[in-house]
């Protein structure tokens, strides 16, 4: 059972339009969860004559269908990967906007519309277990330079580079230095590797989904991965230490909008939630931060049959269900989980508290 609060609109739920006061007479393409025709009155069966209720629902279904219909066809709505080519800040998905930054911004609350007494309603419903990512941070990490993966800002980032590895030879090769310790440190000295010059000023960042430990930086990418490169080429170690940001997605929350609703993947500027809300009584949208995708999550509750109808609807336009790819990137994380607590035996007592 969803719980939420609601306020009414007198709006589309209860149009009282002259289309929805006569007779329907092509109800044989509107799905028989829409139409109920079982609990209708005998001499409304016989007369095949919907009741006012039924037919509201059944103009709804083709406000729905109308609308999916234009949507056939639309690109760019893949579902977001655990990681995406490179090194850089844009090879991540950053599923840690989704996590409760503010306390003004309830990342636990989905905002929608119900269909209750005959109206359509702003609605919320909020997740019992929480925001669906969480931000751990940890104070002091200490690391070596060559554990280092991904580089969030450089004037670089327009290339793609298959590690930091790559990235420092690429440079170590344009400036000519030599891979030796003289190399290192030329590298090092220069002083927008804050890491070193500048204790504090940057951060790191590690995405229990991803599974790379990046640098948040405000320069100096191109001497850090050369750094980086020289000291794993000349078996030099070079510890640091710095805050950390351990994002992970909350698998508790998205196991309970998987149980709760069905999930579909939506464009950003999606519209239509009322007409949804008087087929299936609920729906509500997550918008996904463009860090993530330019898209949004439509959620239909499980419980009420007509929502396969009207998620059928959508799957025939080309839109998916992803519960299956958040399974998938929950489990890709759970994995992670166990890898990074081999890399970074110091994270231990912050992972063991991740639940999977």
């Amino acid at each position: 059972m969803i719980s939420g609060n609601t306020t009414a609109e007198k709006t589309g739920g209860a149009d009282q339009s002259s289309s929805h006061q006569t007779k329907i007479e092509n109800t044989e393409r509107v799905p028989a969860a829409v139409l109920q025709a079982q609990a209708w009155p005998a001499w409304r069966q016989w007369l095949k004559l919907p009741p006012p209720m039924v037919r509201l629902r059944t103009a709804h279904w083709w406000n729905v269908a109308n609308r999916v219909r234009q949507l056939q066809g639309i690109e760019g709505l893949a579902f977001p990967p655990g990681r995406k080519a490179g090194i850089f800040k844009g090879s991540t998905v950053m599923w840690d906007h989704l996590a409760q930054h503010s306390p003004s911004i309830d990342r636990s609350i989905y905002r929608g519309r119900t269909f209750i007494g005959g109206q359509v309603g702003r609605s919320r419903v909020t997740n019992p277990h929480g925001a669906l990512a969480v931000a751990t941070r940890v104070a002091d990490f200490d690391f070596d330079i060559t554990e280092i993966d991904g580089i969030c800002n450089s004037q670089s980032e327009d290339r793609v580079f298959d590690s930091v590895q790559d990235f420092g030879r690429d440079y170590v090769a344009y400036e000519q230095a030599s891979v030796d310790a003289a190399g290192l440190e030329m590298m090092i000295r220069h002083r927008e590797v804050r890491l070193i010059h500048s204790p504090g000023a940057d951060t790191l960042m590690l995405q229990a989904w991803d599974g790379r430990l990046f640098v948040c930086n405000g320069g100096g990418s191109h001497h850090l991965a050369g750094a980086a490169y020289i000291a794993r080429e000349i078996g030099e170690s070079l510890p640091l230490r710095a805050r950390l940001s351990l994002d992970w997605l909350n698998a508790p929350a998205w196991h309970w909008l998987i149980e709760t609703f069905f999930i579909l993947q939506v464009p950003q500027a999606y519209r239509g939630l009322g007409d949804i809300a008087v087929l299936t009584g609920a729906a509500y949208l997550i918008e996904l931060p463009n860090w993530v995708s330019q898209s949004s999550l439509l959620l239909l509750p499980r419980h009420v049959p007509v929502s396969r109808d009207v998620v059928e609807l959508h799957l025939k336009a080309g839109l998916r269900e992803v519960a299956e790819d958040i399974e998938s990137l929950l489990s890709r994380q759970a994995a992670m989980l166990a890898t990074l607590g081999q890399r970074f035996p110091v994270l231990c007592p912050w992972l063991g508290q991740i639940p999977r």
